[in-house]
């Protein structure tokens, strides 16, 4: 019986770029994310679903980085 070959993905999403596709404060940053999100080959992990499940809402990464 043959064995089906599964194309190995292009390249792997991490979560920021997840993260940045919804943004509403950084509208050039949501849309660079939008079209790596979009784009042929892009996959996401198990791993990634799972840390973008936990970031709070209404959190954005600008947050993280105010003094």
């Amino acid at each position: 019986m043959p064995v089906e070959r599964v194309a190995a993905p292009a390249f792997f999403l991490d979560t920021n770029v997840v993260v940045y596709s919804f943004s509403e404060r950084d509208s050039i940053k949501r849309e660079a994310a939008r079209a790596l999100v979009e784009a042929d080959g892009a996959w996401i992990s198990t791993q990634v679903l799972s840390e973008l499940a936990n970031v709070p809402d209404g959190y954005t990464f600008e947050m993280a980085h105010k003094s």
